[in-house]
Parts: structure tokens; sequence; C-alpha cells
């Protein structure tokens, strides 16, 4: 993943890392699968303090989230 980052980055894209989260130590749930229609995005919610997090990285990009 590190390395995907760094190609990235060297190739002129802005990286930003959206963060994700663990349930019982098995289960991984991300906040990058969202449907995104012009300068909005529908995000996932769990019912966890990393829900705002998430968030709050894709407003950071100037995006509204629903």
């Amino acid at each position: 993943m590190e390395r995907n980052y760094r190609i990235m980055e060297e190739l002129g894209y802005v990286v930003k890392r959206i963060p994700a989260t663990h349930f019982k130590e098995a289960t991984h749930y991300a906040y990058t699968n969202v449907i995104h229609i012009g300068e909005e995005v529908f995000i996932p919610a769990y019912g966890v303090k990393e829900d705002a997090l998430a968030a709050r990285s894709w407003e950071e990009l100037g995006i509204k989230v629903t």
C-alpha cells in the first residue's frame, strides 16, 4: 500500500488517505466505497467515532458529505 502511495505522488497525484476501522478484530470497514455525484459523496456510516473522521477527510477535499 505504501509503495502505491509513493508511486501516485511521484506521478503528480495528491493522495488523501481516508481512515478505515476494524470491528471485532476481523472485519474491515472502509469509507472509500462511496457514491460520488459532482462535488458530493454519500459515504457509509457504521455508528462509530470513525464515521466523523472519514466525513471530515472528504470535507477537507472540498467535497460535501451526505
